[in-house]
């Protein structure tokens, strides 16, 4: 029942798909965001497809425990030795059954079951990744929109500090110098931010891309950074991670399809008996002729070249290779934990400083300001200290997203959803 449900779902998906539209200038969650590419990314309906490839391999293995029926029938023409021709039909209805080939069949259907398994973990590994990159290009938009909004604020700034330079020019209190230095620190105050602004582009392109959108219209960002502190601990982490990896599983899966495999293929080596079921008609003019026959036959492998042996090998061998495998994604995992879990506890005290250096270097700018409205300051201390507090600001908005991503790298790295944001 499920099998024609699952063809239908994937026959109407990519209509389904086709009329989902994002809106201009409209906000997009990191959740949509993470739906809409669940539900048409190509990697994930590739591997949607390995799926239901593994389904009717399943099938075909299942076939064997049916019996095979099929109907000939031949009509043909021929000469007499006295002159003249004459013809001959013949039907017939012939039904065989696998009766026993000491587990070759059920050999086959256990493969193919276990490698459908491999397809399903494969499925999950292949979202996981996508979530993960998805949430890498969200977090990157929003970090190059918190560095645009930073070149803004620097523009305003630099253009207050202009007029109040023009100000002091006016009335004698300052030189042209400060006035000409005001108007270079604004100009390149604009060039960064054109360049903010370009990279916030880039970011969206990214992003678009990771939602399988690319022609989506222009949209906002609903979500910011991960805001919550979870208290993790290592050792668990790596446990889940074995436990739940869903590439770490497939490759399990594969394992023990192969090991059955083995089994499968020393099968070569034993007989097969099948059953024979008969009926059929010929003759040359109607009433035609009867028949039917009903056996046995016993079919046994005496010689094949070695073929049955270095197929063992060859199976054997595989089953080696994986083995190999399966303990070097272990190990891969095993790191890629410990160093998002190890990056995140670092972005999560780099977070911690920042704010701190922000604070301060936004108190430094007041006083400059302060001290230059008032006459006593110079255009040098205000600029520097302008410099220093958008630098600050985007080292925190830098840190926001190392630990965000650290994070989302560490779910991806342990195999599921740790924490909301």
């Amino acid at each position: 029942m499920l099998k024609p449900i699952f063809t239908l779902i994937m026959l109407i998906m990519p209509s389904m798909l086709l009329a989902y539209e994002i809106k201009e200038g409209a906000p997009l969650s990191l959740k949509e965001a993470i739906s809409i590419a669940l539900n048409r990314h190509p990697e994930i309906k590739a591997a949607e497809g390995n799926v239901e490839i593994g389904i009717s391999r399943v099938g075909q293995a299942e076939s064997g425990y049916y019996p095979s029926i099929s109907i000939n029938s031949a009509l043909s023409r021929y000469s007499l030795p006295q002159g003249g021709s004459d013809s001959n039909f013949t039907a017939s209805l012939n039904l065989s059954q696998n009766i026993y080939d000491f587990g070759k069949r059920e050999g086959k259907l256990d493969i193919e079951r276990l490698n459908l398994g491999y397809y399903e973990h494969d499925l999950g590994s292949t979202k996981a990744l996508v979530v993960f990159n998805i949430k890498k290009a969200y977090y990157a938009a929003f970090q190059a929109k918190s560095a645009l909004n930073v070149a803004k604020e620097v523009v305003r700034q630099y253009e207050e500090h202009l007029k109040r330079a023009r100000g002091f020019y006016e009335t004698g209190l300052k030189p042209k110098y400060e006035v000409t230095k005001a108007e270079a620190d604004l100009a390149n105050a604009k060039v960064n931010m054109l360049k903010a602004e370009n990279g916030l582009k880039i970011a969206m392109v990214s992003l678009k891309n990771a939602i399988a959108m690319p022609e989506a219209a222009d949209f906002d960002l609903q979500d910011g950074p991960i805001k919550v502190w979870p208290e993790l601990s290592l050792d668990p982490l790596v446990q889940r991670a074995m436990a739940t990896r869903q590439d770490l599983q497939s490759l399990l899966q594969k394992f023990k399809a192969q090991k059955r495999k083995i089994d499968y293929e020393k099968t070569g080596y034993y007989p097969t008996i099948t059953g024979n079921l008969g009926y059929g008609v010929s003759g040359d003019r109607m009433p035609f002729n009867k028949s039917w026959n009903i056996g046995a036959s016993l079919t046994i492998p005496l010689f094949s070249g070695f073929l049955t042996k270095y197929q063992i090998k060859e199976a054997e061998a595989a089953l080696l290779v994986l083995h190999s495998q399966i303990e070097a994604l272990r190990q891969k995992i095993a790191l890629e934990v410990k160093q998002a879990y190890l990056n995140a506890l670092e972005a999560r005290q780099r977070i911690e400083a920042a704010q701190a250096s922000v604070s301060y270097a936004g108190q430094n700018l007041e006083l400059a300001r302060g001290r230059y409205n008032v006459g006593i300051g110079n255009p040098i201390e205000v600029a520097d200290a302008l410099t220093v507090y958008a630098n600050a600001q985007n080292t925190y908005i830098a840190a926001q997203y190392d630990y965000s991503v650290a994070l989302a790298e560490l779910e991806r790295a342990t195999g599921g959803q740790l924490f909301t944001n």
